[in-house]
């Protein structure tokens, strides 16, 4: 579960017009190794919206 100052205060989220046209402000928000011994994953997170997207890659 994220964190995000909404879910904290209780308020409402007011979503930034840049994400509204899908230019988020990506932050790396963390990553784990866990399914396999070579594909890495990582997780960011917009600074804006709170929105998380999750990438998959290959170690090298």
């Amino acid at each position: 579960m994220d964190k995000s100052p909404s879910r904290i205060s209780g308020k409402a989220t007011r979503k930034s017009i840049l994400c509204y046209l899908g230019l988020h402000k990506w932050k790396r928000a963390g990553g784990t190794t866990h399914f396999s011994s070579n594909i890495r994953e990582k997780k960011y997170r917009c600074e804006r919206c709170g929105r998380i997207k999750t990438e998959y890659e290959p170690k090298e």
